[in-house]
């Protein structure tokens, strides 16, 4: 009895110790209100735990990264200027080839070359009116072929009897055609009996026929169109036909039949021209015929104008 006398004792004595301790605190728990919400101290809300919250299954376990990993060193980025990256040329490139230009030769008058001599006429055959029969009289080209007679037409040239052959007079065409082919070169100048008529299409179209009948005879000549020289300007007076303004038609034909026959023309008319277009004065006593020394400026130009074939 007397041990449980003492035991109650003691047992009082303690609930006596704890009786201040309940009182500092109020006797409740600090994080629960009375109405058993959460407590807020210092405006920071604690939510009480919950009996019925799962549980957290989440692994806390923190990877601590293996010191054998290679250390990545992240470049700092400061305020330096940004600048252009320098311009480059671009790669040069090879031009786009290009055909070469290639001219004409029919399209234009034959143009200034070096002098030939004067054997380039050797195998050349001289066709037109009186004005080639000075020419050949005057010249010195004395080994060409001549066609011609005065007051000699572009029409003439096929139906006139006029150069002796085997006894026989015969017309220009079947003189070019007895000597076969036996020569290299034609020039024909014709067109100054032609500048009175009516009608200039009859000398083209001639013309033109004319270049097709020495082609027939001799495919391999070079053909060679002499533009018509004027007269003066006294003898443009006195016949009226003879005027420049028929002199450029005339040679504007002769150039139409170089392009579409595709053959040779000398512009010759350009070097006897005055300040006025008409033949110089002195140059011919009768405004027309060539005196001697400008039928050898005509030859010489004859021969500084010449083509050959590649």
């Amino acid at each position: 009895m007397k041990m449980i006398r003492l035991r109650f004792i003691s047992l009082a004595v303690a609930l006596l110790m704890l009786v201040p301790v309940f009182a500092s605190c109020g006797g409740k728990d600090p994080t629960t209100s009375n109405d058993g919400t959460p407590a807020v101290t210092d405006g920071v809300t604690t939510d009480a735990p919950s009996d019925t919250a799962p549980a957290d299954t989440t692994d806390h376990t923190t990877e601590v990264p293996s010191t054998n990993s290679p250390v990545t060193t992240v470049p700092v980025v400061t305020d330096a200027p940004i600048t252009e990256p320098p311009a480059t040329e671009p790669p040069a490139t090879e031009p786009p080839a290009t055909e070469p230009v290639v001219v004409d030769p029919f399209n234009a008058p034959v143009p200034e070359g070096a002098k030939k001599d004067i054997s380039w006429f050797d195998d050349a055959v001289f066709i037109g009116d009186s004005r080639i029969g000075g020419f050949q009289l005057v010249a010195g080209v004395w080994n060409a072929e001549y066609i011609t007679f005065p007051g000699m037409t572009v029409k003439y040239f096929f139906d006139y009897d006029f150069y002796p052959l085997n006894g026989e007079n015969v017309t220009a065409k079947e003189a070019l055609q007895s000597l076969g082919t036996n020569y290299k070169k034609v020039y024909i100048n014709l067109g100054l009996n032609e500048l009175g008529w009516a009608f200039f299409s009859v000398y083209y179209n001639k013309l033109g026929e004319i270049v097709d009948t020495i082609r027939a005879f001799n495919p391999n000549a070079d053909i060679y169109l002499i533009t018509v020289m004027p007269v003066s300007e006294q003898r443009s007076k006195q016949v009226y036909y003879e005027s420049l303004e028929n002199v450029a038609a005339i040679n504007e034909l002769i150039a139409q039949v170089a392009r579409e026959k595709k053959v040779y023309y000398v512009d010759v008319d350009s070097i006897f021209r005055d300040a006025k277009g008409y033949l110089p004065e002195g140059y011919a006593s009768d405004g027309v015929h060539l005196n001697r020394d400008p039928i050898m400026t005509w030859r010489d130009y004859l021969l500084t104008h010449t083509m050959e074939k590649n």
